[in-house]
């Protein structure tokens, strides 16, 4: 309901803020530095995390005491992103790796994402995670759901290419991938998203030359449109929609700058 905030930090410590009084009301204890952290949308008491050597924990916020899952992935680097799928994409045997392997204690399965790539995991299901995407001589850098059906990785410049790319890609056929690229490699590890309008996935993603925030239509590969430059390189795009449904919020941060846009469904 937008009344509690969820952190993470370096301090390898999740806090729940209060968004009404800005005080503390939970604090929970890991054994590793933390990256990344996702509220279950199904169930409010569980609350995902990623941390060090790719590891992704579940915390039940009526046993703060302990965490009740954990497990490390096939990676070194540290999970960065962190989606919760929903139940239809849940219940695919491509999220499954097996199709006896059922949903997890929270009801979803959890896609997240590190340097090395793109993977799933069920909570208390599987004693690790599943790989799904990775681009070889690149490096992942965030991973975001578009609607229901969609999932988009972020890849950054690398030896395989001068210029980052964004996969979108079905949630349950990853080998259905979209290639989107053509903008200007990143110096920094920024951060995309998506989001679906009027029945197309789009891709919102900075663009270091011009500064902008360029959008894609995920569907065709077109640019469709460039938002206002920030006076430095766009690190975090971010989206989400109105209490009422009504609006789409999209906000872009530079090292100074914060924009913030507002579309209405037609």
């Amino acid at each position: 309901d937008g009344s509690q905030l969820l952190t993470c930090s370096l301090d390898k410590t999740l806090k729940v803020v209060s968004t009404r009084t800005n005080n503390i009301v939970t604090t929970l204890s890991t054994e590793s530095q933390l990256w990344s952290c996702e509220w279950d949308s199904q169930n409010p008491t569980y609350i995902h995390c990623g941390g060090t050597q790719n590891s992704l924990i579940l915390f039940d916020l009526r046993f703060p005491g302990a965490c009740v899952s954990r497990v490390n992935g096939a990676h070194p680097q540290p999970t960065h992103s962190l989606v919760c799928l929903d139940t239809a994409a849940a219940a695919s045997s491509l999220w499954a790796g097996a199709a006896d392997v059922a949903p997890g204690p929270s009801g979803r399965r959890v896609l997240g994402g590190c340097l090395g790539g793109v993977f799933t995991w069920t909570p208390h299901s599987e004693p690790a995670a599943s790989s799904v995407v990775s681009l070889p001589g690149r490096c992942c850098t965030s991973v975001a759901l578009i609607g229901e059906q969609n999932c988009l990785a972020s890849f950054r410049s690398g030896n395989a290419s001068p210029n980052p790319c964004h996969l979108v890609f079905p949630s349950q056929k990853p080998q259905d991938a979209t290639l989107l690229q053509g903008h200007k490699s990143e110096a920094v590890l920024s951060r995309s998203t998506g989001f679906e309008w009027e029945r197309s996935p789009i891709v919102a993603a900075g663009d270091e030359a011009t500064r902008q925030v360029w959008l894609w239509d995920a569907k065709t590969g077109d640019v469709v449109q460039r938002l206002a430059a920030h006076p430095t390189p766009v690190l975090e795009v971010a989206t989400s929609l109105s209490q009422s449904s009504s609006e789409r919020v999209l906000a872009a941060l530079s090292e100074s700058v914060v924009q913030i846009y507002i579309a209405s469904a037609k």
